[in-house]
């Protein structure tokens, strides 16, 4: 069976698909930790409100 793929370069070959594999994993695993990271976020503040509290803190810090 391999030898009716003719010249292939399976060290290549393997090398390439496993380094795309690690890739893949690599993201699904980072993938699920935003996951993560965003329903903790869920627990804070609105949006609206950080960026009200972040803008009161600028104004407080330049009146001093």
């Amino acid at each position: 069976m391999m030898e009716e793929v003719g010249d292939t370069n399976w060290r290549q070959e393997i090398r390439r698909i496993l380094e795309e594999f690690v890739k893949i994993k690599s993201k699904e695993r980072l993938l699920s930790r935003a996951k993560l990271l965003r329903k903790r976020m869920k627990s804070c503040k609105s949006s609206a409100g950080l960026i009200r509290n972040d803008r009161d803190g600028r104004a407080r810090t330049s009146i001093k």
